[in-house]
């Protein structure tokens, strides 16, 4: 369930290994965003990435204040303080509370109608596609399995890739000099999160340009990580996983 462009190319790679894959866009799209984070899909590209790049300042002025706004919390939620619904924060948020540390990161890659039409169709469509195509022998006659995949999903998958990778680019073009936004990245540790296990190989039948590096990919991952206050009251330790703890939404 990739929810960043680096962790789809990273599916992507490894398409052989998985067969049972929730899109996360899809989970995503069963309800409507608040206004302040919708990206319309029939603006422009340069429309859209102007949308996003306010939506992503606006996640990060809210990851600014979390330091001052978090002691008031009886029990943090990020849903509600992100101003959004229990199924949006099911996939766009993890945050995590230690003893020590609160831990805060938002999926923003999310945002992006692009990067959902990609992250969708590769666990919709490309993966049945693919493990229907890629172990059919090649024969004499006409393989309809592998002809559909080679001649119209993997084309498609490429096309649906670049724009996502194209889009996410875009808005962090407009956000190269937003110090509220670079601050709180989190692309690096999202690449390495997103790096194959040793020793792995992409899938088989893969054409170069779906074998694409994660750690080159771009990213609106934002992060944000601080020293967990100890008002009086407040318990030690405490997680909220919640993409578990939506996942009956």
């Amino acid at each position: 369930m990739p929810n960043s462009l680096p962790a789809l190319v990273k599916g992507i790679l490894q398409s052989h290994t998985a067969w049972h894959v929730r899109s996360a866009a899809a989970w995503f799209e069963t309800a409507p965003l608040v206004p302040a984070y919708h990206v319309p899909q029939e603006l422009s590209p340069a429309e859209q990435a102007q949308r996003a790049a306010q939506a992503v300042l606006e996640l990060a002025q809210k990851l600014d204040r979390l330091p001052r706004a978090y002691p008031h919390w009886d029990a943090f939620e990020p849903g509600p303080y992100f101003d959004l619904y229990p199924v949006h924060a099911a996939r766009f948020c993890r945050a995590e509370e230690t003893a020590r540390v609160v831990r805060v990161r938002l999926y923003a890659d999310l945002l992006l109608p692009a990067f959902r039409q990609a992250e969708r169709y590769w666990a919709e469509t490309f993966l049945p596609a693919y493990h229907a195509g890629i172990g059919a022998e090649e024969t004499t006659g006409h393989n309809a399995f592998r002809s559909y995949l080679l001649d119209e999903v993997m084309p498609e998958m490429i096309c649906r890739l670049d724009r996502a990778e194209a889009a996410v680019q875009g808005v962090l073009d407009l956000l190269s000099d937003t110090t509220a936004v670079l601050q709180y990245s989190g692309a690096v540790e999202e690449r390495i999160l997103a790096r194959l296990p040793p020793g792995a190989r992409p899938a088989p039948g893969l054409p170069p340009a779906l074998q694409r590096v994660p750690r080159r990919m771009p990213t609106l991952t934002l992060d944000l990580a601080i020293p967990r206050p100890q008002p009086p009251g407040r318990s030690a330790h405490r997680l909220w996983p919640q993409r578990e703890r939506h996942s009956a939404l």
